[in-house]
């Protein structure tokens, strides 16, 4: 069974990853409405990432401290089919989402998660 901190640095990192790709998206075209992207593979490796001072809440959510930690993934893929992304007055929507990370390293640093 997986630790809650294990379980909280995989979502850190889609979200990073998920925050890449709605910034990619936007720089290429800057129109509202939606637009529809094909098929998207991103690869991340051999990268160091730091979060600090996060606080996340939500209904559901454990009460978890975290002073300071660092984990490694080793290999992680995640595939998943019709992903829409909402940023400002645009909604991506991405047909087929490959996401590989392999030999990244995440800092986590006060970082609080409870419920709302």
């Amino acid at each position: 069974m997986r630790s809650g901190t294990q379980i909280v640095t995989v979502a850190l990192v889609i979200a990073v990853c998920l925050g890449g790709l709605s910034a990619t998206a936007v720089a290429d075209d800057g129109e509202t409405d939606v637009e529809k992207i094909g098929d998207v593979d991103i690869e991340i490796e051999d990268n160091e990432y730091h979060i600090d001072g996060a606080e996340i809440t939500g209904d559901g959510l454990p009460s978890v401290t975290i002073e300071e930690r660092t984990h490694t993934v080793d290999s992680l893929s995640i595939q998943t089919d019709g992903l829409t992304v909402d940023y400002g007055d645009t909604t991506y929507y991405v047909c087929q989402l490959d996401i590989t990370v392999e030999d990244v390293e995440i800092t986590l640093s006060d970082i609080s998660i409870g419920e709302e």
